[in-house]
């Protein structure tokens, strides 16, 4: 009981430390007269939650390949709670299980997807381990490649539920110049895509993180199930 009682504080710092690394990731520009990017619009400001209802079960498909290890598959499930006006809902997240799991709080009034901001946090820290390096290092890099105004939305199609369905698609390698990772030659080409749609439930078809040098691979893969 005393183990317990103990353990409840730690699992709530680590929550708020979590959700203290996911504004950072999803930080907006700063500024009232900085306008966002089409992609920070698409990932950040679009209504992709108006589609649930409450009671919603979202249910997602994560693999992930390391180099030298074997394949991990995984699940992730987003709960629609409440739905409120202007298409926001409140959700909870349950992002991966296990050891994989990363904690998460509440969200509260959303209108875009968290498993997007999730993905890319959970991308960071299993960067940082893999390299040694920081999770604020990756997590810089990847928002600012977000926020590159010449990142552009393409349209695209792809099959959900035996139907052809009409696709948004943001895809981008925001370590592709980066010396700091010279000697990592597989995150260097790290090639980051999403793909969303009006037609998939909560809006999130596919978010893909693949790299690949000589016989060595970096995959993380999370797609509705």
């Amino acid at each position: 009981m005393q183990l317990s009682m103990a353990l409840k504080p730690h699992r709530k710092l680590f929550s708020r430390i979590t959700a203290g690394c996911l504004l950072i990731m999803c930080a907006l520009p700063s500024h009232a007269f900085e306008e966002l990017t089409d992609v920070q619009t698409l990932i950040y400001d679009t209504g992709h939650l108006s589609n649930t209802i409450e009671g919603d079960v979202i249910k997602y498909h994560y693999k992930a390949i390391n180099p030298g290890e074997d394949n991990i598959v995984d699940t992730a499930s987003l709960n629609i709670i409440k739905a409120l006006p202007e298409g926001r809902r409140d959700v909870e997240l349950n992002f991966l299980t296990d050891s994989r799991n990363l904690p998460l709080p509440p969200f509260s009034g959303y209108r875009g997807n968290p498993v997007v901001i999730a993905m890319l946090e959970h991308v960071a820290q299993s960067m940082a381990t893999a390299t040694g390096g920081g999770t604020l290092y990756f997590r810089n890099r990847i928002r600012d490649a977000l926020a590159n105004k010449e990142l552009a939305v393409e349209s695209g199609k792809d099959q959900y539920d035996q139907k052809e369905i009409v696709t948004s698609n943001v895809s981008f390698s925001p370590f592709i110049d980066d010396t700091y990772l010279e000697a990592s030659s597989i995150f260097r080409h790290a090639l980051f895509s999403f793909k969303f749609s009006d037609s998939a439930p909560a809006g999130v078809l596919r978010i893909s993180v693949t790299a690949q040098a000589d016989d060595q691979q970096f995959n993380r893969i999370l797609s509705l199930e």
